[in-house]
């Protein structure tokens, strides 16, 4: 509230214009006018965090090719990542990309993870052993 408009009601209540009820009346006005706009504000301001919050921050079209060109920047740079931690990486980079769509553009183009090939040895064919004892009796 300004004290210009203090100074007015207290001027024409001392002339006799105007009496408290009055005064309190055009106060409530004054303030609930206030609130109007401040509501009216919040409103619009919520409405606009809302159309940033659903913005999204990169471009949503990404051609598989470039897709490639990146997944395997980040293979040269990462190379134990799989597509789910790969999709979490080109988020963080600012490349919304579905964990479904780049596992099928991995898929398409052969760049999956080759697995390694585990194997259990159950014979030992490096031994100092020359020569074998026979079995047969003397």
């Amino acid at each position: 509230m300004s004290a210009n408009l203090i100074q007015l009601w207290l001027t024409q209540f001392d002339r006799g214009e105007i009496n408290d009820e009055e005064a309190e009346a055009s106060l409530t006005a004054e303030y609930e006018a206030q609130i109007a706009a401040l509501e009216r504000k919040v409103g619009q301001l919520t409405m606009e965090l809302d159309l940033i919050k659903k913005t999204p921050t990169s471009a949503p079209n990404l051609g598989d090719a470039e897709l490639v060109a990146i997944i395997e920047e980040i293979r040269d740079e990462l190379s134990c990542y799989e597509y789910r931690r790969e999709t979490r990486e080109l988020n963080r980079r600012g490349h919304l990309v579905n964990h479904k769509r780049e596992a099928r553009v991995v898929r398409a183009n052969q760049l999956g993870i080759k697995p390694r090939k585990w194997y259990v040895r159950t014979t030992d064919s490096r031994h100092d052993h020359t020569s074998t004892r026979s079995c047969t009796a003397t």
